[in-house]
């Protein structure tokens, strides 16, 4: 498994290269981050899909991180990031209801 630390500077160059109109990103990680700040400074759309839900992330872990306080941080960075999104697909009812705690007033797909 590779991950990719790439720049603004390049994947706005590949943006433009490929003549790409809206980014979608999934998660809340460092390439989805810079794809979306990269989209933003061109002008063009950003689609969040709320994938992330820290009850899945933390399923295995032990107990003490599993619970409001690391949840409630982890949604805040979510949220920090998927409200920079124009929208924002959901994949199922629990993560809408989530998001929406976070984002009220964040157009949202279900």
């Amino acid at each position: 498994m590779f991950l990719g630390f790439p720049t603004i500077k390049q994947i706005k160059k590949i943006l433009v290269k490929e003549k790409i109109d809206i980014v979608h990103f999934m998660t809340p990680v460092p390439s989805g981050i810079m794809a979306m700040l990269a989209a933003r400074e061109l002008g063009l759309g950003v689609v969040g899909h709320s994938h992330t839900q820290p009850e899945n992330i933390f399923l295995r872990f032990p107990p003490m991180f599993r619970n409001k306080f690391v949840y409630d941080l982890c949604y805040r960075y979510i949220a920090s990031v998927y409200n920079k999104a124009d929208i924002i697909a959901c994949p199922s009812a629990f993560a809408e209801k989530k998001i929406k705690e976070y984002i009220p007033n964040l157009i949202l797909l279900f």
